[in-house]
């Protein structure tokens, strides 16, 4: 490797973590007797699928017994994720909603006056968004190609496929996306599509996991790209999930547009961003993980120091009681012998 790329690598990692540190939060705060919840506020900015929200909460002092109730919300309301009851966690989270997200946390009654929380927060997005294409109908799902270049279509460019998940019957389940070839059949029914229903198997492109409020992906830059050198017009998908459990993904009716389900054409740049965003979403969980580790072992330690404290106390208080009772029977013996006993 030259020293002009090693220079050029060098720069590309100085500017992710100048710009991974301007987007980061981390912090100390008390929530005191007269505060019932302490919302904190982060502007973001969704500008590709490859978005990942990273965040992570504990509570420090008292360091036994106290636990909060905390939510993260979207900008349009939607729980992003939630825990019960809970001393610490952490989370790394896809979204694609651009604004303002609330992380809130709420104390639980009888909770103590004062209670030290740790918060930290990053944000990592991997490419730019250069182009949306929305569906052109709903059953299914079906996307336009018409006026779309095959120009905009690069090396380095990604086409994805979004759906946000409004609920999922497990609490992760794989989902697979099928090409419907030929569209659409209309008017539709299950007789109209009953041959792709009988053989989707037979054109599925790859699968993803679903979690209730998340984001569900797929990458279609190979099938667009065909599609647009063969002069296609328009591209059907569907998306199926096993037959013991079931999934509700948002619509275009009734759903905030930032849920609408999308197809993007993104530049991702520089393959090593990629790595580094994957990499820094490990070292995130490794450190949930370790705090959790640390966590534990303080509370064994605290109820192992307890435990002692109360076997010593026990033994001070057992050997006070033999010596008292050895005294009381000095002066009871004393006592007989100067009665004449």
């Amino acid at each position: 490797m030259t020293s002009r790329s090693v220079l050029l690598h060098a720069l590309v990692l100085l500017v992710a973590l100048m710009a991974s540190a301007h987007a980061a939060s981390s912090f100390i705060f008390d929530m005191d007797a007269a505060v019932e919840e302490e919302c904190f506020l982060e502007n973001l900015d969704a500008r590709s699928s490859q978005n990942k929200l990273l965040f992570r909460f504990e509570i420090l002092e008292p360091t036994t017994y106290d636990a909060v109730d905390v939510a993260i919300r979207s900008p349009t309301g939607r729980i992003v994720e939630s825990w019960n009851k809970t001393t610490r966690a952490h989370t790394s989270q896809a979204v694609r909603e651009s604004g303002v997200y609330h992380f809130c946390f709420s104390k639980l009654p009888a909770s103590s006056r004062r209670i030290t929380v740790s918060y930290a927060f990053d944000f990592l997005s991997v490419g730019s968004r250069i182009m949306t294409g929305k569906p052109t109908k709903m059953a299914f799902v079906e996307f336009s190609l018409a006026g779309v270049s095959k120009g905009l279509v690069g090396e380095k460019t990604r086409i994805m496929l979004s759906f946000s998940v409004e609920y999922t019957s497990q609490l992760s389940m794989d989902m697979t996306l099928s090409h419907v070839k030929g569209g659409l059949k209309h008017p539709m029914s299950w007789e109209s599509m009953e041959h792709h229903v009988e053989s989707f198997q037979a054109s599925i492109l790859q699968g993803a996991r679903a979690e209730t409020g998340g984001i569900l992906s797929f990458d279609v830059t190979d099938l667009v790209s065909d599609t647009l050198r063969a002069g296609g017009q328009s591209l059907a998908f569907s998306v199926q999930c096993d037959e013991d459990a079931s999934a509700r993904l948002s619509g275009m009716v009734g759903s905030p547009v930032d849920h609408w389900p999308i197809i993007t054409y993104e530049e991702i740049g520089l393959h090593v961003m990629v790595e580094i965003a994957a990499f820094k979403t490990r070292v995130w969980d490794l450190k949930g993980q370790l705090s959790s580790i640390l966590q534990n072992e303080r509370s064994s330690r605290n109820v192992a120091e307890s435990a002692n404290s109360s076997v010593f106390s026990m033994n001070i208080i057992v050997n006070l009681v033999l010596v008292a009772m050895g005294v009381a029977q000095v002066f009871y013996v004393r006592k007989l012998l100067g009665s004449g006993y």
